[in-house]
């Protein structure tokens, strides 16, 4: 996230390597106005986990009674990784 964050050129080129379709104006705008709304620290928040809760049991890999937020943890994520810029409000 950081490197993203610092250099968003070349993240964007790395990402159109790998998938070569985002190569368009549209995709590259997408992606640098997306920068300033990913997590800080890059843990999740429990209205996280409930999107992927949700996503999961509507791909059908988990049951739709499972309660996520108990499943999954931020734990094993690094102190490091805090981006410099700003969340935006």
């Amino acid at each position: 996230m950081d490197f993203a964050l610092e250099n968003p050129e070349v993240a964007y080129e790395m990402l159109c390597q790998i998938l070569p379709k985002l190569r368009t104006p549209t995709y590259k705008r997408i992606f640098v106005n997306c920068l300033p709304y990913f997590s800080r620290d890059l843990q999740n928040v429990p209205r996280d986990w409930e999107k992927v809760g949700r996503y999961a049991s509507h791909l059908g890999i988990a049951p739709k009674e499972l309660d996520f937020t108990d499943h999954y943890t931020n734990e094993y994520i690094p102190l490091e990784g805090y981006a410099d810029m700003a969340p935006l409000s």
